[in-house]
Order: C-alpha cells, then structure tokens, then sequence
C-alpha cells in the first residue's frame, strides 16, 4: 500500500509559495502558434492547460459548447502525453472536474475511467486515487452520488492515502473504502438508505478501515452490524506495528461513543494510551510515530464529546524531539517556531471544538497554535462554523480581526452559509457585513484563491441568489477593476474567468463574453 502523510499546515504553506511564484510571474509577451497550444499540444504546459479548463467552463455556461471543447483540449493532452506521472493523472482530475461544473456528468465519468484504465510505469496508484478524489468531490457538491460511487469504485484496492486536501480543509483518507463509507454518509443524509447499505457492502468487501464503515452503518440503523464490526476492529493484537498507527483504535472509540457507548470508547483511548507508553519504553526510535498517535488520541477525545479532556491532554503533549528544526525549515516561516503539537493538535481541536459549537473552547485552542498565518487559518475556519450556526456578528468579529488575506478564502464559505440560511432584509444586510470585511485594508496574500476579486464576485453570485440581482452588478464591477490590476497571467485569466461567470449568472451576456475572451487570450499567452 502507498501511504503518504501530510502535515495539514505545512501542505497549506507549500501551496502558498507555490501560489505565490505561480501568480507573480509576468504576463508572457511571446506569442505561441495557436497550433501548438491545440491540435500538436506537447503537454508541457501545466499552467496554461489548468487555466484554460477553468475558462472553458465559463463558455460551457454560456453554451458555446465548441469553444470549451476547444479550451479543455491542452489539459487532455497534457493528460495523454506529459512524461510525469503526476501531471498525468492531476491534469485527468482537472478534465473531470472541469466537466463536472459544465454540467457533463457522463464525460466527466468518462475522464476518470480513462484516468483509471491508464498503463503507468511505476507506482502511481496513490497519484490516481488523488484525481479520482477530485472528481468524486465536484460530483458529491453537484449532488451526482451514484456517478461518485463509480467512480469511487475505480480507486485501486492497492491505493490508500493520508493527505491533506486544501478544497476539504483538512487532512483524510482516500482509499476506495472510505470513499465509498462516505458516499454511504452522503446517500443517508439525502435519505436513500438502501442505496447508502449497498455502497456499505461493498465498502466492507476488503476488509480495511473497519471502524469508519462500522459507524457508517450505525447511521442507517444496522446497529448489530456495526457493533461486529467493531468488535472485528478492536479485535486486532496491538503488539503489531500497523494496527497500533492505522489509526483504526481510535475511529472505534469515536463509533462506539456515536452509538452511545461512551464508557466502551475511553476505555479504547485510556488503552490506546497505556500502549504507547509501553511501546516508547521498548521502542525508542519509534518515537516520532507514537508521538503521531497521542496526538490524534487528543483529538479522539474531542471526537467523542470530552472536549475539556481533550484539550488538557494536548497540553500534555511533549513535543517530539527532531520536529523544532523541521518546523524552522518551513517554506515561508508560516510554522517557524512552532512544534508539530502546536501545528496539528491545536488546530485540529479548534477545528473539533467549532463543529460541536464549543467556541470558548475552540478559542483557548487557537491561543494555543503558533505562527500568524497558523492563528488566521484557524479563526477564518471558526468563522465559517460560526456563519454556519447563523452567530454571524462573531463570524464577521473574527474576520475583522484578521491581518491575513486568509479572510477572503472564508468569505465565499460564510456568504454561502447566509444564503442558504436567510432570505429578504436580513440576508441582504448580512452581505452588506460581508461586503464591508471584503474592504477591510491591510490584508497580505498567503492563498491563491483567497483574494479580493474572487471574494467580491463570491458575494455578488449571494445576491443573484437571493434575487438581489441589482446588487451584485456593482460588486463584480468592482471585482473586474481589482482585476485589471492583477499582473499574474494565470491568476488574471482565473479571475476574470470567475467574474465572468458571475455576469453570466445575473444574466448579462454581453459583460461574461468579452471578459471570457480576455481570460481566453490571457491564458494562450502563457508559456508553462
């Protein structure tokens, strides 16, 4: 099996940099024969293929279905012909995907069983199961569950993989079990519980990640079957170096907990623990991996409701002895000083304490987490679930605080909360408030796709929703000027691509048609 960890803020960190060269660059003045970009497209152009998928979903929204073709092509040969193994298989993610939010349910399933049936030389199992992750989440969010469970069912048996994901916030599991134990979730909530117990089954089939379908069956009242299967889970000696770090102890905890077996779960943790302790005194250089699992005990307790356990046991935490140097090698210092506890516990708990709406207790954790960006990342996190549970003044207090640009990326969350929640009056002052925080001053770049222009256009898509239609003209006006200013090629042409989009929502044409073909130009100027 591949597995790969990830430590969620520093992936953020390196996306960032990496946004951050990707951004800057300037506009590329050379001209390149339209020939080379579409019909003999050599696939090395990662950057320009990326941003032409993305303002080919805007012409497929305005129904010129020829010119998105045309502008997915360099993204499909990059895809077909590109000599990484990675490029391949994330530009077969950025096809799907892209097919997703046109609509183009069948091409974009299509995609992934082109993705999958590829002959790669080498490993590349856990880069195939990131791009199929992608395309299940676009068809999850488009509400497509049984074109997510095939494709769900194209992750090899052999691929498991621990990665933090940006566009989920955190880090999770992708494995062809636990992809199909959370469309089991999915198809639940939308209350076709027989489709989510057949998906289970076939969860079950490889008999991994045993606690997670347990509770999974819980959730559509198959009680017994969880139980045994918990019992299964449990069942393993945890003498065994695997079975102590799969983690799998721990999600029984917080099953067994979930099905009211509160007693049943801390006394899985309080073993948990006892192990570790053990195993540090007969295995020393195992030390960075049982450090790895007190950690996530810590959050186990937050999973299971002991909240204040929870964070007085983090507490406790040593830091392991080789990751302060680590952390002080961090691209951009966003981390520099902190430890791998401070990183991952703190954030995590305050992650655990908002959804459960303990929000003392979430900000006594973020008090805990060091490095600027660390501290932003988490508020813009607790701002959303505040939005979420309609508490929309200490989301926007939260915002207002910020010195981060990380605001602008939990924007789009909180006007997506308001509009789901409020209608009339109250949701057009609640986009005023979160019209006001989009102008707040002093705000540096740390995210890509966290800016003014796309929070601008993000606010005025709530306003066409609420059918304030005549609000967001001016905002995506405004948008369109910050746009102008912006002097990365690539980000220019997404930025504009969006807004467009944004004009094509309210209905107006003839203002998404030119700023498409801007985007359009734009990104066939660009050399990489």
């Amino acid at each position: 099996m591949l597995h790969y960890k990830v430590l969620a803020l520093a992936a953020v960190v390196s996306l960032a940099n990496a946004a951050c060269t990707f951004s800057l660059k300037p506009l590329q003045s050379a001209n390149i024969d339209p020939q080379a970009i579409y019909a003999q497209n050599t696939g090395k152009r990662i950057t320009q293929a990326k941003v032409l998928a993305q303002v080919a979903v805007g012409y497929e929204k305005l129904g010129q279905q020829d010119m998105a073709a045309k502008l997915l092509s360099p993204a499909m040969q990059t895809a077909k012909v590109n000599s990484s193994i990675h490029y391949q298989t994330e530009m077969w993610g950025e096809v799907g995907a892209s097919y997703v939010k046109m609509g183009r349910y069948n091409d974009a399933l299509q995609a992934a069983q082109a993705l999958a049936t590829q002959k790669y030389q080498g490993s590349a199992d856990g880069d195939v199961a990131l791009a199929l992750d992608r395309i299940i989440r676009e068809l999850v969010a488009a509400k497509q569950l049984d074109k997510a469970t095939q494709v769900a069912q194209l992750i090899s048996s052999s691929s498991s993989i621990t990665s933090y994901v940006v566009e989920v916030g955190e880090e999770y599991e992708i494995s062809q079990p636990m992809a199909l134990t959370r469309l089991a979730g999915e198809y639940t909530k939308a209350g076709q519980r027989e489709k989510a117990l057949k998906v289970l089954d076939q969860a079950l089939q490889q008999r991994t990640d045993l606690a997670a379908i347990a509770l999974a069956y819980a959730a559509v009242g198959q009680q017994n079957q969880a139980l045994q299967l918990l019992s299964q889970a449990t069942r393993i000696d945890t003498d065994e170096h695997t079975s102590l770090y799969s983690n799998d102890f721990i999600k029984a905890a917080v099953a067994y907990a979930a099905m009211g077996q509160k007693d049943q779960a801390l006394q899985l943790l309080a073993q948990i623990k006892e192990k570790v302790k053990q195993q540090e005194a007969s295995n020393p250089m195992g030390g960075y991996y049982l450090h790895r699992v007190m950690m996530e005990i810590a959050v186990g307790y937050a999973e299971i409701g002991e909240y204040h356990q929870a964070l007085q046991f983090a507490k406790t935490i040593q830091p392991y002895q080789d990751l302060a140097e680590e952390a002080g090698r961090t691209p951009g210092g966003l981390i520099s000083g902190s430890t791998s506890n401070e990183v991952f516990v703190f954030t995590q708990l305050a992650d655990r304490f908002a959804e459960a709406k303990q929000y003392n207790l979430a900000l006594q954790a973020i008090q805990a987490i060091k490095g600027e960006g660390n501290i932003a990342v988490a508020k813009a996190k607790l701002a959303v679930e505040y939005a979420r549970a309609k508490q929309y003044d200490r989301a926007f207090q939260l915002l207002r605080q910020s010195k981060q640009l990380t605001v602008y990326g939990a924007l789009p969350q909180v006007v997506e909360a308001v509009v789901q929640a409020e209608r009339g009056d109250r949701a057009v002052q609640l986009l005023t408030q979160a019209l006001e925080v989009a102008g707040t001053p002093n705000k540096l770049l740390i995210l890509r796709d966290a800016r003014k222009d796309l929070a601008l256009a993000a606010i005025a898509k709530g306003y066409a929703e609420i059918g304030q239609r005549e609000q967001a003209e001016p905002l995506l006006a405004q948008a369109r000027q910050i746009a102008a200013q912006i002097h990365g090629d690539a980000e220019k042409a997404v930025s504009l691509a969006t807004i467009a989009s944004g004009y094509a929502a309210i209905g107006q044409r003839e203002q998404a048609e030119p700023l498409l073909a801007q985007a359009r130009q734009i990104g066939e100027g660009i050399n990489r």
